[in-house]
């Protein structure tokens, strides 16, 4: 099966510079979600394999990158890093304006992180 990957949050973006990340209904998570899908394809790591590097399934990326899951400003620094987006994806999530989701799961599937 072919897919198109050249879609809405990459119209126009020159060869070899990341796209504007707009989402076409302007929601910030889904900004978020793009900006994220791009720098991890940019790695060349599968949602599999990003997953595994935070403690998510491969499920779990695949709702951040379609902008149906939030996550918190700490996973997104994490994401930044490990993806090498110089800030990018830390910047768009402050822009989504949430300091802590309310409903951001935590990975394991429990309500809370646990306890130190």
């Amino acid at each position: 099966m072919h897919r198109n990957h050249t879609g809405a949050a990459s119209a126009g973006a020159p060869p070899g510079q990341a796209p504007t990340g707009r989402a076409p209904d302007g929601d910030p998570w889904r900004v978020f979600g793009a900006r994220l899908r791009h720098w991890r394809r940019r790695a060349g790591l599968t949602q599999a394999q990003l997953g595994a590097e935070i403690g998510y399934d491969h499920t779990a990326v695949s709702k951040l990158e379609h902008g149906t899951r939030r996550t918190s400003p700490r996973i997104a620094d994490r994401l930044d890093d490990l993806l090498a987006a110089g800030g990018e994806l830390r910047t768009a999530c402050r822009r989504t304006g949430l300091s802590a989701p309310r409903n951001a799961a935590v990975p394991g599937g429990r309500a809370r992180p646990p306890l130190p």
